[in-house]
């Protein structure tokens, strides 16, 4: 996918969204229920889309050592 850059930039957006009402608080029922599963579905998506585009363009010698490399990373992301 070429344009895997769009996702997360809607997410972003999703983010300062979510920032910008809780601190004014101006939506808060539960209709912001569907945003939230929106954001969560981008970030897998990307999740995915990513690894599908790591594995289709690493060359074959070197696709194991990218697909664990960026599994780690991913890790260590969520985990920080």
């Amino acid at each position: 996918m070429p344009c895997l850059w769009v996702m997360p930039a809607l997410q972003a957006a999703l983010l300062a969204f979510f920032v910008l009402d809780a601190l004014y608080m101006f939506w808060y029922d539960w209709s912001l229920l569907p945003l939230c599963v929106a954001a969560g579905l981008l970030g897998g998506t990307v999740y995915v889309q990513g690894f599908g585009l790591l594995s289709r363009d690493a060359e074959p010698g070197r696709k194991e050592l990218a697909l664990a490399a960026a599994s780690m990373v991913g890790d260590l992301g969520v985990a920080t």
